[in-house]
């Protein structure tokens, strides 16, 4: 899929610190790398372990580029996407953003692109859960990410995740509400 032509309100790219510097863990389109680049030459995002940085870019189908940093690959572990993805539903949600693309990463560090999107799952899975179960009327604010799209690199790791993400949301969602 082209990136330049996605609609979509806000792209998510990942990054990992190399040295004092991010680096982006995909292959973006030459218009997609100037503006990122051109971004990150002023120095305002580093990726650090859950930096989130949204900025506009021109003459792109979408709004925002949003920019998460990940920390650096020897420090990754997949609680820890667990835990940035999750964040950066919360912060998307925050924006009032109804529809966002994340582009998945091939590698990250140890972490395989499988591992990282069953990392993703996750932390979405855990953005999304609310607990209401004794309050008469769901909270409905409007802040709600109605739309959220993932490209890959492998489809056939994508359909896996797909075909078991429905069980892990009913289990999380099952012990969650044991807890509360």
């Amino acid at each position: 899929k082209n990136l330049n032509q996605l609609e979509t309100e806000c792209l998510v790219l990942f990054f990992v610190q190399e040295g004092k510097k991010p680096k982006g863990l995909n292959v973006l389109s030459k218009e997609l790398k100037k503006q990122v680049d051109d971004f990150l030459k002023l120095g305002d995002f580093m990726a650090k372990d859950s930096e989130t940085v949204i900025f506009y870019p021109q003459n792109l189908s979408y709004k925002r580029i949003c920019l998460v940093g990940l920390g650096t690959v020897e420090e990754m572990y997949f609680e820890k996407a667990v835990a940035i993805v999750k964040k950066l539903y919360s912060y998307l949600e925050s924006l009032n953003i109804k529809k966002a693309t994340l582009v998945i990463p091939k590698k990250v560090g140890s972490i395989n692109e499988q591992s990282f999107l069953w990392a993703v799952a996750d932390g979405l899975n855990h953005g999304l859960y609310q607990f209401d179960y004794f309050k008469e009327e769901a909270k409905k604010d409007g802040r709600r990410l109605e739309e959220i799209e993932l490209i890959v690199n492998n489809k056939k790791v994508a359909s896996e995740v797909i075909k078991y993400f429905p069980v892990l949301v009913e289990a999380v969602k099952q012990v969650k509400d044991l807890v509360n």
